[in-house]
């Protein structure tokens, strides 16, 4: 998608309204999520109606987003509403993490459409703190790329969520400056009984600080394995997540750079991943030829701490396709998964920016949101987007 077909939706009011609001703008793109996952869903030949079934009395996510994030439990019946959609469908399409472990330990024989691509980075430079990565997912899921901008509430900062249509969040930063990222960790333990991937987003989001951010990370109990790469204005720190342990991780002598693909580093909670392949916990962590490509990518250009970067520098790194077998910036053209999008944020400016690409950055430009710019909704997607440019 071009940046400046990207949908923006400003949502405002209390969750269940948010939802709504979501629901109304997002309709017929939700629909069409729906019958993508739906379709995905059907690959090895399963019923999907019988399989979003199985999988939805099979987890209990409710009683955990209920704990840590009730307002978004609203704002997903609110997207249901307005959308005019089955709740049951619409909250599948939260579940999009969870989704993928539970078909890959149900029938491990589609585990290549398991998404496994996701390059993400942040450093603290000379001019602040900057974190970014590619948001990497199936093909089908081009042309669902949506941008929500959630007004502040008493208790939350005005945000910037970058998700896919009736999907409360993949990744975001807020008005308080901290910023998250996320890369899929599927080697690491899950849990039917914790909270999603999105609500994770969701609930970080909520946060103004670093610390405040980690203690929500720390706290709650992860339904998947992923590391969230968080950042505020002073700090960063990779934590890989899983059920049962949360480690945090610097690849290098210092807290002011980390980076991370699709494989753990320092937590070792593998159990149910390394029981259903026979691997030892050091074969998990060098089991991704993908994954430990790109990483090494990533350590080429970033573990010179002598080396100044800037958001030019991180942009580059973003646009890789030095290793050309399992490159950071992936095409369409390249079969299979690719960058949905492409996104930075600085932290230390005030108010803080996001830089955004609705796609790989080799075929869709970037294009910067800040807070302070942004107004009320305005008719279509290119005419928005000048709101915030």
């Amino acid at each position: 998608m071009q940046t400046d077909q990207l949908p923006i939706v400003r949502l405002h009011g209390t969750p269940r309204e948010r939802g709504r609001q979501h629901g109304e703008a997002l309709r017929e793109q939700i629909g069409d999520h729906i019958a993508c996952t739906r379709e995905w869903l059907a690959q090895d030949g399963a019923d999907p109606d019988a399989l979003i079934a199985e999988f939805l009395s099979a987890v209990g996510f409710a009683a955990a987003a209920e704990r840590w994030t009730p307002g978004v439990v609203e704002e997903v019946a609110g997207i249901a509403e307005g959308a005019g959609q089955p709740a049951a469908e619409v909250a599948t399409l939260q579940y999009i993490d969870e989704l993928w472990w539970y078909t890959y330990y149900r029938a491990r024989d589609i585990q290549q459409s398991v998404p496994e691509a996701c390059s993400s980075l942040g450093v603290i430079t000379d001019s602040g703190v900057i974190i970014g990565q590619t948001m990497d997912l199936p093909a089908y899921t081009e042309g669902l790329q949506a941008l929500l901008h959630l007004a502040p509430t008493d208790d939350a900062p005005e945000a910037f969520v970058i998700t896919l249509a009736g999907t409360v969040a993949c990744y975001g930063v807020n008005r308080a400056g901290v910023g998250i990222c996320c890369n899929t960790l599927l080697q690491l333990n899950h849990d039917q009984r914790g909270l999603p991937v999105a609500y994770v987003v969701r609930g970080v989001l909520r946060q103004r600080s670093f610390a405040d951010a980690a203690t929500f990370i720390e706290t709650v109990a992860h339904a998947s394995g992923q590391n969230y790469l968080v950042g505020d204005p002073q700090q960063i720190a990779s934590f890989e997540s899983g059920a049962g342990e949360v480690a945090r991780y610097w690849p290098l002598a210092t807290p002011t750079r980390t980076y991370h693909t699709n494989h753990p580093l320092v937590n070792r909670a593998t159990q149910q991943y390394a029981a259903a392949h026979q691997l030892s916990a050091t074969d998990i962590v060098g089991s991704s030829a993908n994954s430990s490509a790109r990483l090494a990518v990533l350590h080429a250009h970033l573990s010179d701490l002598a080396k100044p970067l800037d958001i030019a520098d991180l942009r580059a790194v973003l646009t890789s396709r030095e290793d050309a077998t399992h490159p950071i910036c992936r095409l369409l053209s390249d079969g299979g998964g690719y960058t949905a999008a492409t996104l930075l944020y600085e932290l230390s400016t005030d108010p803080p920016v996001l830089h955004l690409a609705a796609g790989p950055l080799l075929a869709s430009d970037m294009h910067t949101f800040a807070f302070d710019r942004a107004a009320v909704a305005v008719g279509s997607p290119a005419a928005h987007l000048r709101a915030y440019d």
